[in-house]
């Protein structure tokens, strides 16, 4: 029988990229739906030896309902090509919100991260609401507070614990948090003045909101993303976790230089979360150690492949292709993988270029070398993969600024990366 193939929704490109990648690697065919904005950045992903079979659709952010059902359509003619239900994956939490306009009807034609059968999507893990009150039982979490309507404002101000912050219960099409607050995935505030007036501005923006007490913590190495795969058990198969060396733009953007490490106490607690949201399938957990009482707090939750998803297939993590080995074939003891041990030298520690090089603007190799010699340990570079090289030289071409040649920036990564 032909293997099945995974459907891929575009809109993260360095995520998709890791995901096609995954996939492909592991002889998994690929089915991309992308879609396009004006002035978005180039596609580098587009020139990856993975990028195949695609269908394009309207942008979500343009004409939502258009796009959902140009989405249907497709899921209607695998369907019916197939003979069954195809993996669809999202690489961003936008397309997770074209697939929350109605998700009973894709799930006639799709399959779906999180359900025990796969055959559902997790609207209660895409809403951070909805998570956090299921987790509020017997998971130890922030304070927290849904904001609707401006009527929620008084209650909330009066009663949350300063400083805190601040996100969009769920995203939009169009990222417009990112955009009002210049990249930020949260905002803080230090009194009730200073939230009342930023609740009322997402308020008349219609920005549904989560206001929780901010978690003080003491450095890196207390907020810690833990990624695991749950088996239909709801036993965690594979964990990894990784600490947040750099964050851009800072202190809640995203990760630029992520380094896998060893937080075995975390186990336990993602464990429980697992049972509780009764999940299958990979899941980030995101921990914060709390300084005023050394208790770990969960504050998010991410059911779906996240940025650097191909980061952990390369240094042997391949969550992917445990998400189909485990639907199609079935999991066994053998393929459990839990927190292998790394001294920091030996450790995976990766690097996000294009990202920093929107902050560095780097010129040379030298400026590269001045920034990762920072960080010890074995390097990874995204876009930079030997067995699939041209998206690396496209990356290199939109560092407008650097002025040195192809061949001397891949001759400095290949001596660099443990990949090569």
């Amino acid at each position: 029988m032909p293997t099945p193939p995974v459907v891929i929704l575009r809109s993260n490109d360095i995520c998709f990229q890791g995901i096609i990648r995954s996939f492909g690697s592991a002889e998994i065919p690929c089915i991309s739906i992308i879609f396009d904005w004006q002035n978005s950045k180039p596609w580098l992903s587009e020139k990856s030896k993975y990028f195949d079979e695609h269908y394009t659709i309207t942008n979500p952010a343009q004409d939502p309902n258009q796009a959902f059902n140009e989405l249907l359509k497709i899921g209607e003619k695998l369907f019916h090509k197939y003979k069954q239900k195809l993996f669809l994956i999202p690489s961003s939490d936008t397309n997770m919100a074209l697939i929350d306009i109605d998700a009973n009807k894709l799930e006639e034609y799709f399959l779906f991260i999180g359900e025990k059968e796969f055959t559902k999507f997790r609207s209660d893990v895409f809403n951070k609401e909805k998570t956090f009150q299921a987790l509020s039982n017997n998971t130890s979490i922030p304070q927290t507070f849904s904001c609707k309507d401006k009527d929620d404002i008084p209650y909330i101000c009066k009663q949350i614990k300063y400083p805190c912050v601040f996100k969009p219960a769920q995203k939009d099409f169009s990222q417009s948090f990112y955009s009002k607050h210049k990249g930020l995935k949260a905002v803080e505030a230090d009194n009730s003045l200073n939230l009342a007036t930023a609740l009322e501005s997402e308020m008349l923006d219609g920005t549904e909101v989560i206001v929780q007490e901010k978690i003080l913590f003491n450095g890196p190495e207390d907020e810690i993303p833990f990624y695991i795969y749950a088996d239909k058990n709801h036993n965690i198969q594979m964990a990894v976790s990784a600490v947040k060396e750099r964050i851009d733009p800072y202190p809640f953007g995203t990760a630029t230089v992520l380094r896998l490490n060893y937080i075995e106490e975390l186990l336990k607690p993602a464990q429980q979360i697992v049972k509780t949201m009764k999940w299958r399938g990979l899941l980030m957990i995101e921990f914060i150690k709390d300084q005023k009482d050394n208790q770990w707090k969960v504050i998010e939750l991410n059911g779906r492949p996240w940025l650097l998803i191909d980061f952990f297939r390369r240094s042997g993590f391949p969550f992917l292709k445990m998400l189909y080995q485990d639907y199609y074939y079935g999991l066994n003891e053998s393929d459990q993988l839990l927190h292998p041990r790394w001294e920091t030298n030996d450790s995976p520690v990766h690097f996000e270029l294009s990202s920093l090089n929107s902050v560095f603007n780097f010129r040379n190799i030298d400026d590269i070398k001045k920034l990762i010699d920072q960080y010890p340990g074995r390097k990874s570079f995204y876009y930079l993969d030997p067995n699939d090289l041209e998206p690396a030289e496209f990356e290199f071409a939109n560092f407008t600024n650097f002025n040195e040649d192809k061949s001397h920036y891949f001759n400095f990564l290949r001596g660099e990366s443990c990949e090569f």
